[in-house]
């Protein structure tokens, strides 16, 4: 019995993680019903991409969204759900209440310290003003660029400043072949 032990545990700690969340109450691969039943907060729309209120169709054949007002460290979000035929692929909090540098600047220090105890200290670039962090199942990307926006994404082993990288080099690979 105590050779089996170690075993048990092991084997229910496995089980725990692979329940474990990546966003929110959601995890990857979930489907729309699935994430709709496990979402605690309000839908707002489906289908439309809600920037602010503006509700606009979405107009990618290939994604569907469900948008949820919510709340995130005592701000207002409208929580966005990315959708494929695989199931949830990516995950995104606005913030509708913060509309200049102002409004989100004490915020920003907020968020950052969040994450930065959650995850560990982020890779800034652009000046500041895109802070990236990874756990084992999710990479969190929080970026002022415009305005304020959190992103999360299925992890990627590349470093973020990589992934960048990448996608400017496929793009100009792309610019090419159409010239």
């Amino acid at each position: 019995m105590k050779k089996l032990f170690p075993i048990i545990s092991l084997f229910a700690f496995t089980i725990g993680c692979a329940n474990d969340p990546d966003i929110r109450n959601a995890g990857w691969g979930m489907s729309r019903t699935e994430v709709m039943q496990s979402e605690k907060a309000v839908l707002i729309a489906e289908n439309m991409i809600d920037y602010g209120g503006m509700n606009q169709t979405n107009l990618d054949a290939n994604t569907y969204y469900l948008t949820y007002a919510g709340e995130f460290i005592g701000q207002r979000i409208y929580v966005e759900y990315w959708f494929s035929f695989r199931g949830l692929y990516a995950a995104q909090y606005r913030f509708p209440d913060i509309k200049n540098k102002e409004d989100y600047s004490a915020y920003f220090r907020t968020v950052i310290d969040y994450y930065n105890e959650e995850y560990g200290n982020a890779e800034v670039l652009q000046d500041g003003k895109i802070h990236h962090w990874k756990s084992p199942r999710t990479d969190v990307t929080f970026s002022i660029v415009s305005r304020p926006i959190i992103q999360f994404a299925p992890h990627n082993k590349k470093s973020y400043s990589q992934q960048l990288t990448d996608a400017m080099e496929s793009i100009k690979k792309y610019q090419k072949f159409q010239d």
